[in-house]
């Protein structure tokens, strides 16, 4: 894992997460109406995949390259809802944790069932948070991730987001118009609010290390 140089920063109120779902290596800003939906300084995961295992309130969620445990409690399901879930493809919507990091475990705060056509939303959010995790209803790829935070340092080629103690690496490298570099669409600042797309893979877990594949820049820094 390369080491990259940082300048740390304090976090800052942004907003939550967009629903939209990005054409490869586009880069997009989006209204500060759709900015400011939800404001919170959380890093958010929104990631596909195919149930394998069912507990409980738990399922195991399978990426393809690895595969995570979700708690559903959260979500309030009703049992013919939950004994339904075996090997349908479900999207998992959560806040980032230091949990996740160090034994790929996410508590759902919304959960989309492809083979039922719904979407479960923890009934402790926001009516603007249920309308943001309802949207993410559109089939992807198993694998398929999207993360969303405040970018808390940035260097020439990356930036990172905050899980709590830990924090993930973004680089941007591979972006057609890298906005950390002088060639780029436009520029990203430290406390922007940025949503990116990706793939899971364990450099996520184990580097704490994605890619990005296209971004959005939810709104600047106040």
């Amino acid at each position: 894992m390369t080491k990259l140089r940082f300048q740390p920063v304090k976090l800052v109120g942004a907003s939550l997460m967009s629903s939209v779902l990005l054409s490869a290596a586009a880069l997009a800003e989006t209204t500060a109406t759709s900015a400011s939906m939800m404001a919170t300084d959380a890093t958010w995961i929104t990631i596909q995949g195919d149930v394998t295992q069912v507990d409980s309130h738990f399922i195991t969620v399978d990426t393809g390259d690895g595969s995570m445990t979700v708690d559903t409690s959260l979500l309030q399901l009703d049992q013919p809802a939950f004994a339904q879930m075996k090997d349908s493809k479900v999207t998992v919507t959560a806040q980032m944790s230091d949990e996740f990091m160090t034994s790929h475990r996410l508590s759902a705060t919304g959960l989309y069932v492809q083979s039922l056509g719904t979407a479960f939303v923890s009934p402790d959010v926001s009516p603007q948070q249920a309308d943001a995790i309802s949207g993410n209803t559109v089939d992807r790829e198993t694998g398929a991730m999207t993360l969303t935070g405040t970018i808390t340092a940035i260097s020439e080629d990356a930036f990172q987001f905050s899980t709590g103690k830990n924090s993930i690496t973004v680089e941007t490298d591979d972006l057609d118009n890298n906005p950390l570099d002088k060639e780029g669409y436009y520029q990203l600042s430290q406390g922007d609010r940025v949503s990116i797309t990706t793939t899971f893979d364990d450099d996520l877990t184990e580097d704490f290390e994605v890619e990005a594949d296209t971004l959005t820049r939810l709104s600047h820094a106040e």
